[in-house]
């Protein structure tokens, strides 16, 4: 029955990626007449010249920021929307920001793609694994980011890569980390203080934490489902890593019938029978992320976002630490970027220039502590993340600068093409593994096989 839901959802992917390659090439073959053609100046009311600068998906942005703040003056992410848009607009005289959201994941792959069509084109826009894609249809612009590269975590760049050249910039990100109940693992008789650090002792802890509750109340651990936006993905990718696997091989081609990647399945289909019941078929992330801090599980992998969560709850139960390793030999641990927000530029906007200074702001000091205090967001520039003033306000989130600034980090998966079938494949995987017995290494053949042949297409 899920292997048929898959394929409905990616039959119905493919319609829809065929409707827009056919709109496009109808666009080619008239001309180009109405792609991208040049932004109008619009008239103020004072007789002046307005240029409108279009952004997609700003960080930390509200739509309707005005209204939010008519409503609550204290909202924090409308005042965070509202210092961005008046420190731009203040500094470079005529020029308004025009705000959109167009979604995340593929919905917005698809709106940018129909875009290019419309010629109703952004000039700055936010994205996670695109670039690849985007850069090699030639849709956004390579982006000059000499003036302040030295100061960013070198690992972060890589996902704004293509062929060696950049395109896009990432204005903050995320790693991945372990969660833990104090309540709970007191309850059952551990050191509070002391999470596990290995992967047999988070195997071994939450174990004796489900066997010690009510199953159908609370558990050991949770499972991030298959939900559509491979969210799954980023959450057992560092553990393939950290077995000596991966999702490519060293020829960057995608590879998961690994020995490797079935060792580091095996340990975490064993880690799913530690949930709380029916837990491993959740696919809603709020809830997920919800349960550590209702007390009703004891471990969590999750990013730094998490403590945005704690900071929201009721219950003050919650303690951060780093990503479990492999064993105690592991001197660098391996993770994962997650949430990085990666700014870019179209090739066809006639505002680049404008667009860079805006995406060079979003690097400023000010505004990099700004994700990090409104929303959890790890910085990117070194220059903040070691600055002790920015962790004295949320002393949480060391762990998660460390993690960032320590250990070996690897982007998500980034392809040319066919991205979200490939990600489909990959959900699919992982629902048998924590859902079913079915042999690993026979579900891992299958998976490559299937991903080789949708990338003969």
């Amino acid at each position: 029955m899920y292997a048929i839901e898959f394929l409905k959802e990616r039959e119905n992917m493919k319609k829809e990626v065929k409707l827009i390659s056919i709109l496009l090439c109808l666009c080619f073959m008239v001309g180009l007449l109405t792609n991208c053609a040049p932004q109008k100046a619009i008239p103020s009311g004072g007789g002046d010249v307005e240029t409108k600068l279009v952004v997609w998906n700003l960080p930390l942005g509200r739509i309707g920021y005005k209204d939010l703040l008519k409503k609550n003056p204290n909202d924090a992410y409308a005042l965070a929307t509202k210092k961005i848009i008046d420190t731009f607009e203040k500094e470079n005289p005529g020029v308004k920001i025009e705000l959109a959201d167009r979604g995340w994941a593929d919905e917005l792959r698809k709106n940018i793609l129909l875009a290019l069509v419309s010629g109703q084109i952004p000039d700055v826009f936010g994205q996670e694994v695109f670039i690849s894609e985007f850069a090699q249809k030639n849709m956004i612009a390579e982006i000059d980011i000499s003036d302040f590269k030295d100061d960013m975590v070198a690992d972060v760049l890589k996902i704004s890569k293509y062929k060696g050249k950049n395109y896009g910039v990432p204005i903050f990100t995320g790693v991945l980390g372990l969660s833990y109940n104090t309540k709970l693992l007191k309850e059952a008789g551990f050191d509070p203080i002391t999470p596990p650090s290995t992967w047999q002792g988070l195997l071994d802890m939450s174990g004796v934490v489900q066997k010690a509750n009510d199953n159908e109340k609370v558990g050991g651990v949770t499972i991030y489902g298959p939900d559509g936006t491979a969210g799954c993905i980023f959450r057992f990718y560092p553990f393939l890593l950290q077995a000596g696997g991966g999702l490519l091989d060293e020829n960057g081609k995608v590879k998961v019938d690994t020995s490797q990647n079935e060792k580091a399945f095996t340990y975490l289909r064993n880690l799913s029978k530690n949930t709380i019941k029916n837990q491993v078929a959740m696919s809603n992330w709020t809830a997920i992320l919800s349960l550590i801090h209702k007390n009703q599980t004891a471990f969590e992998i999750e990013s730094n976002i998490s403590i945005t969560f704690a900071q929201e709850s009721t219950e003050k139960n919650v303690s951060w630490a780093p990503l479990p390793k492999i064993d105690d030999t592991v001197k660098v641990n391996k993770n994962v970027l997650i949430g990085t927000l990666t700014l870019c530029i179209p090739e066809k906007s006639t505002k680049k220039v404008l667009a860079q200074k805006f995406i060079k702001m979003m690097l400023r000091d000010e505004f990099q502590k700004l994700f990090f205090t409104v929303d959890s967001r790890l910085p990117v520039m070194k220059s903040v993340l070691k600055n002790p003033e920015l962790v004295a306000q949320i002393p949480q989130m060391q762990v998660y600068i460390d993690e960032l600034l320590n250990n070996e980090l690897y982007p998500p998966l980034i392809l040319e093409s066919h991205g979200n079938d490939v990600n489909l494949e990959l959900e699919a995987l992982w629902k048998k593994i924590i859902q079913t017995n079915e042999p690993i290494k026979g579900l891992l053949e299958k998976t490559q096989k299937n991903i080789d042949d949708i990338l003969k297409q």
